[in-house]
């Protein structure tokens, strides 16, 4: 099992540094507030009826921290980052200055931390980020990885019989690393996974585990009528939003 996760990693990394466009295909959306890519609408099943503007604008008014990040995305996102205390993304390579938006460029709360999402190293790397600009945890997580980790093609073809199994427990390693960084005061975090991630035997207990652990989640397994219909220019097939919400009386980790 982990010497594929390993091959899948460095099949990633060289996509990253030898095959740039090919990385723009496997994660291109950081939510540019338009089209079926906006977060909101993404996300809209898990946000009930909010924005992600209002939800940073309300824990603002409540002196609560806004520390925001956008895993396999830039953390642009946003079209009003004035309630943001700080925006990092974390992604394989910088993304293109033509695509940021200009609310973003100059702004000193912005921040890119580049890194394989699976490996351990780019995980130390955003910590460093964090303890640099004194961010003690993220307020607000968001990944949007086009069709929630896009596993099942590399699987199928490298091992068949993994392909469902491996799919969902990257899923969970990646859930599990991004809650530990959430913040115990009503941070919320929004993962886009791919519908494997329920079919898997197994993992209807891991969502008991939860309920048992008293964890505030949901999970929503159809993505927005607004992605009807379904064709080729829509990546999102298959995929489902799961969000949680950690409180001071939450486990310091997921089970």
């Amino acid at each position: 099992m982990s010497s594929l996760l390993e091959t899948f990693c460095e099949d990633r990394r060289e996509q990253a540094t030898r095959r740039p466009n090919r990385f723009y295909e496997l994660w291109p959306i950081d939510g540019d507030n338009s089209g079926w890519s906006s977060y909101n609408k993404l996300f809209a099943p898990a946000l009930n009826g909010q924005t992600f503007e209002s939800i940073l604008e309300n824990r603002k008014k409540r002196g609560l921290s806004t520390h925001v990040a956008d895993f396999f995305g830039s953390s642009v996102f946003l079209s009003d980052a004035s309630y943001a205390d700080s925006l990092t993304g974390l992604r394989l390579k910088h993304l293109v200055p033509a695509r940021i938006p200009t609310i973003y460029l100059g702004n000193s709360k912005w921040r890119e931390v580049t890194g394989n999402l699976y490996e351990k190293k780019a995980w130390k790397r955003l910590q460093a980020s964090m303890g640099e600009r004194n961010i003690p945890y993220f307020d607000l997580i968001v990944s949007a990885p086009r069709g929630g980790l896009l596993l099942e093609d590399y699987f199928y073809e490298k091992a068949p019989q993994l392909n469902s199994v491996m799919s969902a427990r990257v899923h969970l390693v990646l859930i599990r690393r991004a809650y530990r960084l959430l913040s115990p005061h009503g941070g919320e975090m929004y993962i886009e996974v791919n519908n494997l991630f329920t079919d898997v035997e197994g993992m209807q207990s891991w969502f008991d585990q939860l309920n048992k652990s008293g964890i505030d989640y949901k999970y929503f397994p159809e993505i927005p009528k607004a992605f009807d219909p379904i064709t080729e220019d829509n990546p999102n097939i298959g995929s489902g939003v799961l969000f949680i919400r950690k409180l001071p009386s939450s486990p310091d980790n997921l089970p």
